[in-house]
């Protein structure tokens, strides 16, 4: 029997529902973000956010404003760990995956640092 925690799905769900609302608001809606990761790595890399208002922490770390090196980037994408998934070179290919170790890298950090570590 498929042992699974409702709450964490629903909370996955939640979150996911709440943040197409205001995904407009986010602050990583800029223009120089790339696609990917607007796409990609908001959903958990960022919190969310409703007419200013901070509504939802972001269930992974804050990656932006850490100057974190393209290959550990590149190496968490691929391989995942604990509850970041792999992508693979489908879902995020590699001419793609290059630009957003790139901009991780030399991303500033956020106006709401403090929300999530």
């Amino acid at each position: 029997m498929m042992n699974v925690n409702y709450k964490a799905v629903g909370a996955s769900l939640l979150l996911a529902f709440i943040s197409q609302g205001a995904w407009a608001e986010s602050p990583a809606a800029s223009g120089n973000t790339p696609d990917i990761y607007r796409k990609t790595c908001t959903y958990c890399h960022e919190p969310t956010v409703n007419n200013g208002r901070v509504i939802a922490r972001s269930l992974g770390p804050t990656l932006r404003g850490r100057q974190i090196p393209p290959q550990y980037t590149e190496y968490m994408v691929r391989h995942g760990r604990g509850a970041m998934p792999a992508f693979s070179e489908a879902e995020v290919p590699p001419a793609e995956l290059k630009v957003l170790g790139d901009w991780i890298q030399q991303s500033s950090a956020p106006k709401d640092a403090g929300v999530a570590p």
